[in-house]
């Protein structure tokens, strides 16, 4: 029997590597084409600049300390300020959020300010769309802000009719501890994974963060004034399911920088975590039509599958971990319990190595984190740091099953987490 139970946990762990390894060689032979066919493709520049009217909606709830710096970084804009627009929603704030946007307001036409009571994030962007008449709407969180360029990079993608919305590369701003370290390298990741997805037209996430639409096919795809759903407190995944959903086309450009926040401590990035997860499992069987249907591409057939598999496999081998801990620990103390303390001294042989395939398998993961992080640094034209590289590496397989972990048994009960979490 405990041979059975051995080999069972075996072949689960192999499928989980391998699983893991598939994805990563997929979406690293997906970038190799994607390089040869935009090198092939390349265009001649041009010095016409594509400039359609934009609205900035900035949903924001007790954002007294960001809200100024995000203000200042729309206002730095390379754009013309006669096609810009700005409405900061102060969804019932009780601090100076409101007092600081209407400071601003008082010094700039193109700044609105609306005040409301609490409703969330979503009722926040639908107040503010329905008072917008341009041609590309966006958002940006309270907490965030962005390079002059970015939306010069974002709206070029319009100019191709077919794009519905393009999302930008979020990157963590001033990390001061391990923590967020280790989340710059995880986002710089995400910056690779995301453009990867942006060529195989498979992005399910709009991320809040500077993310643009072409508004006429937002309208499209919604009821009046209601444009954005509470979606289970993560609109974005909504948001981008829902276009997938309609067949409409997700852009991403990596040299459209945006500058976030990242949670300080262990427990506000669990908590942030617990919302993104939940969301992800919510909005997914809202729309669990899609998965494994061919009809959705590769979100229906590749990335969704493997984003459900990739859950279970981190929470699978958490489980085992902890109860193949306790167990030792169990062992040791009946050990001592029955012959005393014995002190071992270990001596290390090279015959005695592990060269067993599950370290090869480790050791190939890790290599191909490293490359495409690599490609990821390449495509933003940012330095990947060796510290957060190495603190990626280190702790994040070690802390996220704590979230997935989390964020399941909470849509399994149906508990939802809160939009904001105070830091």
């Amino acid at each position: 029997l405990l041979s059975d139970t051995m080999n069972f946990e075996t072949t689960i762990l192999y499928t989980i590597l391998f699983t893991a390894l598939y994805f990563e060689v997929f979406v690293l032979i997906s970038f190799m084409d994607y390089k040869k066919k935009s090198k092939a493709l390349q265009k001649p520049k041009t010095t016409q600049i594509y400039t359609p009217t934009v609205t900035i909606a900035v949903p924001c709830y007790n954002e007294e300390k960001t809200l100024a710096g995000t203000i200042q970084s729309l206002l730095a804009l390379n754009y013309p300020k006669e096609k810009l627009s700005i409405i900061i929603v102060n969804d019932g704030s009780t601090d100076k959020t409101s007092a600081i946007a209407h400071a601003f307001a008082e010094q700039h036409k193109h700044i609105t300010v609306i005040d409301k009571e609490n409703g969330g994030k979503a009722s926040a962007l639908n107040r503010a769309f329905s008072q917008s008449n341009s041609e590309i709407i966006g958002c940006l969180d309270a907490d965030s802000t962005v390079h002059k360029n970015a939306l010069l990079h974002l709206v070029n993608h319009f100019q191709n009719k077919n794009i519905s919305a393009v999302t930008p590369a979020i990157m963590i701003k001033n990390p001061k501890n391990i923590l967020q370290m280790m989340q710059r390298a995880e986002y710089m990741m995400g910056i690779f994974i995301r453009k990867i997805f942006g060529t195989l037209d498979a992005i399910i996430v709009t991320p809040g963060p500077f993310s643009l639409f072409r508004a006429s096919d937002i309208r499209k795809i919604s009821a009046q004034n209601n444009w954005w759903k509470h979606a289970h407190g993560t609109e974005d995944f909504e948001m981008g399911l829902r276009l997938q959903s309609m067949h409409k086309k997700i852009a991403n450009e990596p040299m459209a920088q945006v500058f976030t926040i990242a949670p300080p401590t262990l427990y506000t990035l669990y908590r942030q975590r617990i919302r993104w997860v939940y969301g992800f499992l919510m909005n997914t069987w809202d729309y669990k039509y899609m998965v494994g249907n061919k009809a959705y591409g590769n979100v229906g057939m590749f990335v969704l599958p493997t984003a459900i598999i990739s859950i279970i496999g981190a929470i699978y081998l958490f489980m085992v971990t902890i109860i193949n801990t306790l167990t030792y620990l169990y062992t040791q103390i009946i050990q001592i319990y029955t012959v005393g303390i014995t002190i071992q001294i270990p001596t290390i042989e090279l015959f005695y190595i592990n060269t067993h395939a599950l370290l090869f398998l480790t050791l190939i993961l890790v290599s191909m984190v490293l490359l495409l992080l690599h490609y990821a640094s390449q495509l933003s034209q940012t330095q990947v740091r060796t510290k957060d590289t190495l603190l990626y590496i280190l702790l994040y397989g070690l802390i996220a099953p704590l979230w997935l972990t989390g964020a399941t048994v909470r849509a399994m009960i149906r508990k939802e987490s809160k939009w904001k979490v105070v830091r």
